[in-house]
């Protein structure tokens, strides 16, 4: 499963109090978030806290933000060359950030040695280092067990899913829907694999299965018990059904802050300084529970229907 290719909502215009929102728009296509679910964290005069705000969003969802500094004098070709490099990115989605075509900061999202995807609303490119002199090169990955920052912000091993198994027993034996193209299973060697051919299953994504742990499939689980969608629910039917694959698996425990109930994770959002980076955070957290909630009352409704209540 590749990215998606969100566009960004913002054309940076600070003349007219607009911020580009490039950034937010290259991190959702990475995670295959919508774009608003992830925070415009340059919406306003550069305070040097961007970089805060968009790792503390990531926590959230259980991933880090790695950035690199690289020297300006290298070109662009030089930096996409040395940086595209398998030794270097290990085959994986990149970000670069630099100078674009109409003079401000940009970042695209790269593959190996080439641009894949450019969120610039006038596909503005990249064409040389950003306005400190220097290339910004990024990857967001999801952290593992040991790497948790804080009980708080670690989502249960149910919902990543992750397991160690032994090195002899394969995903197979264990009766995972996992296959590796690399090792097809065996654990060999490193890489990724999609866990599931259903492009609609929340699992589904680039996973590490060859480092000892596996992502099991949710497809085989039952799916959420919700016929069609009520009225005030999401605004489209598209929209609802992703959702509903999204979270209708979960439990309240299983999402971020779950270890709250839905009265103290509300107040602490509404209490929280709005200066925190912890802000992000909390209303992430709101915002997946709102979700989760609207999908448990879908599948009450559904259910009391069916037994004529």
């Amino acid at each position: 499963m590749g990215i998606l290719q969100h566009t960004q909502m913002f054309r940076h215009d600070p003349e007219n109090g607009v911020y580009g929102d490039c950034w937010r728009a290259t991190v959702a296509s990475l995670l295959r978030l919508p774009i608003d679910a992830v925070p415009h964290v340059c919406d306003g005069p550069d305070d040097g806290k961007a970089s805060e705000r968009m790792r503390a969003f990531l926590e959230s969802q259980n991933c880090a933000l790695i950035q690199v500094q690289f020297n300006g004098d290298m070109s662009l070709k030089q930096i996409l060359d040395y940086v595209g490099a398998v030794s270097v990115s290990g085959g994986l989605h990149w970000c670069l950030m630099g100078t674009s075509r109409t003079g401000c900061n940009h970042v695209v999202i790269c593959k190996g040695a080439e641009i894949i995807h450019d969120p610039s609303i006038a596909q503005s490119g990249i064409v040389g280092p950003a306005d400190d002199g220097l290339w910004w090169v990024e990857w967001v990955v999801q952290r593992s067990a040991c790497d948790s920052p804080s009980p708080e912000t670690l989502l249960p091993p149910a919902v990543t899913g992750q397991m160690e198994i032994d090195q002899d027993v394969t995903a197979a034996d264990m009766g995972v829907n996992v296959e590796c193209a690399e090792c097809h299973g065996t654990g060999e060697v490193f890489g990724h694999a999609d866990d599931c051919h259903d492009d609609l299953c929340a699992l589904n994504g680039d996973i590490h299965s060859c480092n000892g742990q596996v992502q099991p499939c949710g497809c085989a689980a039952p799916k959420p018990h919700v016929q069609g969608r009520p009225d005030g629910h999401c605004g489209d039917d598209a929209a609802w059904k992703e959702f509903v694959e999204r979270y209708g698996k979960m439990s309240r425990e299983e999402l971020g802050k779950g270890n709250m109930s839905d009265f103290a994770l509300a107040n602490a959002q509404f209490m929280c300084d709005r200066n925190s980076l912890d802000l992000i955070g909390y209303q992430t957290a709101v915002k997946d529970r709102i979700r989760w909630l609207s999908i448990q009352l879908a599948k009450a409704l559904a259910t009391a229907s069916e037994d004529g209540r």
